[in-house]
């Protein structure tokens, strides 16, 4: 017989506004084993280390950049993808205080793309209705594994291939 054994319990963490306990809509491991990048309702991605139950840094949200670059306010993250492409500093990393990597897709749901420097902690570029749809349909993101390749897909019902997608603005 094979049983399951809950292993770690992450807290909701409260908004940078300082109200309510957020509402999580995203979850992925990055590059770094113990490290997670988690996306929220409000437009904000913790980076959270797991094995040291330490938060890293936050992105965007209403306490963030992110607010700043749209006129539409809140941005509901729906997906969120590091890249690992070794030529863009995703090296592999065993550092507990290290994010694994240089950049970070975010997709919405009102179809714009967010690319994040994660080093700088600021915004790269922002692919505004990169899917349309109903409110955009929530894009999704993915890196391909060890490329600069961006695949998405959205609320259009399309999927599109963004080469070298760190330059595109």
């Amino acid at each position: 017989m094979i049983s399951s054994k809950r292993i770690y319990t992450v807290l909701p963490p409260v908004a940078s506004t300082g109200e309510e306990p957020l509402e999580i809509t995203t979850l992925v491991q990055s590059p770094v084993i113990s490290v997670l990048g988690i996306g929220f309702s409000t437009g904000e991605v913790h980076l959270h280390n797991i094995q040291t139950d330490q938060p890293l840094f936050t992105l965007g949200g209403s306490a963030g950049d992110i607010i700043a670059a749209t006129s539409r306010g809140q941005k509901r993250v729906t997906s969120v993808s590091f890249c690992t492409d070794p030529a863009v500093g995703a090296e592999k990393s065993r550092v507990a205080t290290d994010s694994g990597g240089n950049m970070l897709v975010v997709g919405h749901h009102d179809g714009d793309i967010t690319l994040w420097n994660l080093k700088k902690r600021r915004i790269s570029s922002i692919m505004r209705n990169a899917h349309d749809g109903p409110s955009g349909g929530g894009v999704i993101v993915g890196w391909l594994a060890g490329q600069n390749v961006l695949i998405t897909s959205g609320g259009d019902n399309s999927i599109k291939v963004f080469s070298n997608p760190l330059y595109f603005n």
